[in-house]
């Protein structure tokens, strides 16, 4: 399974470091997992449109609010 991990990357907050933890936890939950994360997909047109079986987006409003209900859907 490829999840594409819509968050912020690589700096010292919150959101990172729990997207960080979630990366380094899955391979021994599932090793078939592969987790891509993409920090330009703040701006949901950035975000590769498909080769994903799962958009993980996590959200927080100060970073993602380009990601409406209407883009979600």
């Amino acid at each position: 399974m490829r999840i594409l991990a819509v968050t912020s990357w690589g700096g010292a907050c919150g959101i990172a470091n729990y997207a960080e933890q979630l990366r380094d936890a899955l391979p021994a939950a599932d090793p078939d997992i592969e987790f891509v994360p993409c920090p330009d997909g703040l701006d949901p047109a950035l975000a590769p449109p498909y080769g994903f079986d799962v958009l993980w987006l996590n959200y927080h409003r100060g970073l993602h609010s380009r990601w409406t209900p209407e883009v979600i859907q």
